[in-house]
This record gives C-alpha cells, structure tokens and sequence, in this order.
C-alpha cells in the first residue's frame, strides 16, 4: 500500500553547499535541539526557529549524523590509504621506502584527512556518527596501515614517526564511535 496523496504536497527542494566546518556546526546545532540536520534545517526555514525535541537516553538516540565524504575528497583519501599500504608492503618486506615516501604519505593524510576527523571528534562526545560504508572503509584502511606501520617499525627497532602514531590514535577514536551505514 502506497503512501496518501497530500492536499499540500512537499515538491520544492532546496539544496545549499557547505565546507566541512559549516556541516559540522550545523550538524552540532542539530543534535543539540535533539533532531536530524534536515529536519532542523526544515524547522528553521518553517518556523524561524528550532525547539529541542525531548532528549532520549544516549542508547536510545539515533546516530548523530550520516557522514558522505565529497568524491573528490574521498577519491584523495583512498589514493592515501593506497600509498600507505604500499608503504606497509614494502616494510614487510624489509624493503624500507624512502623516507620522503613516507613523509608525503603523512603529510598528505595530514593535510586531507586529520582535518576531518578532528571536526568530528566533538560530536562523537557521548554519541555515536554513522559513517557512510565507503567513508568508513576509507578511514578504516588507513588506520589499519597506520598501526601496521608503527608495529612493524617497531619491531625492527627502528623510530616510529610521530606523525603515525598520533593520526593512528585519532582516527582509531574516531572509528570507535563510529558505525557504519548501508549506502556507499
């Protein structure tokens, strides 16, 4: 059974682009009145203002936010995990890279990636994120390589750079409050 015909049907859509830091503020006021990013979007263009919704138990709410990373950004985040696990490779191998390989492997994740995850670790602040499958595969893959790096390093008894351990650290926090949702 289909849905009723409205009398006064939504058809107009409005869409707006953000940055990162934009969705991210907007996504906290959101979650502060207690509702989804469009449904406080929707109430602040209704009504001119957004009430908070009674507050359910953290367990009870639903996830703060689907997160879809741009193509472009995710396109330039997998490239990364991909040379890191190149990387990673070659250090099983015993086949040290260079170390300017490694260097701009790192800076690139730092520059593209770290960004990211440290505008949404004030979210995940008691709460869980949905990540969208293919955001969360990409970040996963690159932590993975991450702490392969740093074990391995390590066991060689050689330094482990600092910069590998710390984006490790915080993308790993990030995915433990993460969950993964059905859509690519």
């Amino acid at each position: 059974m289909g849905r009723r015909h409205s009398h006064d049907p939504k058809c107009h859509v409005v869409s707006a682009r953000l940055t990162d830091a934009q969705f991210i503020s907007l996504a906290e006021r959101a979650h502060k009145t207690g509702k989804t990013v469009a449904d406080h979007i929707h109430a602040l263009i209704v009504d001119g203002h957004d009430r908070p919704v009674a507050k359910l138990p953290c367990e009870a709410r639903a996830p703060l936010i689907t997160l879809a990373i741009k193509t472009e950004r995710r396109d330039r985040i997998d490239a990364l995990g991909r040379d890191l696990n190149s990387l990673a490779h070659a250090i099983n191998a015993y086949n040290l890279p260079p170390a300017s390989e490694m260097a701009d492997c790192l800076n690139g994740i730092g520059q593209c990636v770290m960004p990211l995850v440290r505008g949404l670790m004030p979210m995940t602040n008691g709460n869980r994120i949905r990540l969208r499958t293919q955001s969360y595969l990409s970040l996963n893959r690159i932590a993975v390589n991450l702490r392969q790096i740093a074990s391995r390093l390590d066991g060689l008894g050689l330094p482990v750079p600092d910069d590998v351990v710390s984006h490790w650290s915080e993308l790993t926090a990030l995915l433990d409050h993460a969950d993964r949702s059905g859509a690519s």
